[in-house]
């Protein structure tokens, strides 16, 4: 039915942009800490955003590393960052000087450090999609990589391919909590649905650092149509 993984994932995209709902947008091949992800359905619940200079910082994973140990309340000095952290001392003390810059933290007394009561993360819900045509234990593999930041995660197949998987494999989808959705060229259909994984999106780096790339990204294509 399918020619190329690439095939299916277009005809997937195509029917998820159908189906999508105003406040959804769908990004393929989004640049997740653990590689690409063939497709991501990216769901708004609120109208927070970073500026291009707070989102380029979070987009990198060490300064979203240090925001995820910080808290709004809670003080938390320098020594504990870096012990928590893993990262040295130059480089801690050279990472909240950026933070600081933008914003997102503010440092009260000496070498002590809040997040700025200024400062909000968006809550962005991510739903994270990979295409295979055959390979369903590496794609299981990649889809527990994707929970890292998604809050459901599922992979997806030719639907004769899928329905056979459901026959002979749903115990694996079920005990991983991934999903499974078999797509013909007219439509899809999810055979194994997912329980949400609450992400604690403050404590979460990779889900941070992936909401800062998708406001970067989406920013860049609303400059390119305008």
């Amino acid at each position: 039915m399918f020619s190329s993984e690439l095939e299916l994932q277009n005809i997937f995209h195509n029917h998820l942009q159908k189906n999508a709902a105003p406040n959804e947008k769908i990004i393929d091949e989004f640049n997740a800490r653990f590689g690409n992800v063939d497709i991501v359905k990216v769901t708004n619940n609120n109208n927070y955003t970073l500026s291009k200079e707070q989102a380029l910082l979070l987009s990198e994973f060490r300064y979203a590393r240090i925001v995820s140990l910080l808290h709004k309340k809670a003080v938390r000095t320098i020594e504990y960052i870096i012990n928590t952290s893993g990262y040295d001392s130059n480089t801690v003390k050279y990472i909240l000087r950026k933070l600081v810059s933008v914003d997102i933290v503010n440092e009260i007394g000496l070498s002590r450090y809040l997040i700025s009561d200024q400062f909000s993360f968006p809550f962005l819900e991510f739903t994270s999609y990979e295409a295979k045509l055959h390979d369903w234990k590496k794609a299981i593999t990649q889809a527990n990589n994707n929970k890292n930041f998604s809050a459901y995660s599922y992979v997806v197949f030719p639907d004769k391919t899928a329905k056979k998987l459901v026959t002979n494999k749903k115990d694996y989808f079920k005990y991983n909590n991934i999903g499974l959705i078999g797509v013909t060229e007219e439509c899809f259909t999810t055979y194994i649905d997912v329980t949400k994984k609450v992400i604690p999106l403050k404590k979460n780096a990779t889900l941070i650092a992936s909401i800062a790339k998708f406001i970067l990204l989406d920013n860049q294509k609303k400059q390119l149509i305008i």
